[in-house]
């Protein structure tokens, strides 16, 4: 059986599976059976707050991301409900969870006695260590340093976002230690290389640096790039686009209109193609060698 790492790669064998990729989770219709709702107040400590209802997913077994999720609505449950001592919170999770992850957290409970918040937390810790696979982190990490790129139909906007979602999920990963998210530069090398090559060479021809950048500066820097190439993409697509005629030719006809085309086409991108650095048509920017060299000295210095 072949891996298919995000890419779409078969060939890459040191690709290990990243324990949460860069797609989000797709969202499926829960049936009654299948979750609770719970109403939850906007003041706990108010009973005549004003209310809001949370519908929360059974946790059965899933996948990291699905189970820090499942995390994240219990703890506005605790809150909204006003759960602050132990014994509650250990009933609320079991109303909660089934199958194997109730069983591993009714064994941590076991193991370490009083039901306190204390060892509330480190039975769901117990619980997050048995849902995520060995070595996450250093999977994590790896894969948004080295194979993480912005698909091409995900926004800059969206890609930065869901970047730093995932960096902020490293907080809760195994084995539960300070300082686990990567720091802010790390976070702009990833955006960096994980964009078009072209996007990362015009940053060097205009001079924009993004270490010294803000994410702002950073997003609006590559949507101007999108809007450029969805333009572009448009009137090429337009251009492209056959004119069909009611008569038809015979073969030797067609073949030299082809001939015709194909030439003309040529002569087309070889006068559209214009290098910024050289100021003279016949290969484009992102084509220059003598960028390309720049770049890898940049990279290598």
């Amino acid at each position: 059986m072949k891996v298919v790492n995000f890419a779409g790669n078969t060939n890459s064998k040191r690709f290990i599976p990243t324990p949460i990729p860069l797609a989000r989770p797709v969202l499926a219709d829960l049936k009654k059976n299948e979750c609770l709702a719970l109403k939850l107040r906007t003041d706990p400590a108010d009973v005549n707050s004003q209310t809001y209802e949370l519908t929360v997913k059974f946790y059965r077994t899933g996948t990291p991301e699905e189970w820090l999720i499942f995390m994240r609505d219990l703890k506005r449950i605790l809150v909204g409900q006003n759960v602050t001592t132990g014994p509650p919170r250990y009933a609320m999770l079991r109303r909660l969870v089934l199958g194997d992850t109730l069983a591993v957290f009714n064994k941590a409970a076991a193991e370490h006695g009083n039901e306190t918040v204390a060892n509330f937390e480190t039975c769901l810790q117990a619980v997050t260590k048995h849902v995520f696979p060995q070595r996450a982190m250093a999977h994590q990490k790896r894969y948004m340093r080295r194979y993480m790129r912005k698909p091409r139909d995900m926004s800059t906007r969206e890609f930065v976002a869901r970047v730093t979602e995932l960096n902020a999920y490293l907080t809760e990963f195994p084995p539960f230690e300070e300082n686990q998210k990567l720091d802010d530069q790390e976070i702009m090398d990833i955006l960096e290389f994980g964009v078009p090559n072209s996007w990362q060479k015009n940053m060097v021809m205009q001079g924009f640096d993004p270490v010294t950048s803000t994410t702002n500066e950073f997003v609006a820097f590559c949507e101007r790039h999108e809007f450029t190439e969805g333009t572009l993409d448009n009137s090429d697509e337009n251009k492209a686009k056959p004119k069909t005629s009611l008569k038809s030719s015979s073969n030797d006809g067609k073949s030299r209109a082809k001939s015709s085309t194909e030439a003309n086409k040529k002569r087309k991108n070889y006068d559209e193609k214009w290098c910024e650095l050289h100021q003279t048509f016949g290969h484009d920017t992102s084509e220059c060698k003598v960028v390309q060299d720049r770049i890898q000295k940049m990279r290598t210095s």
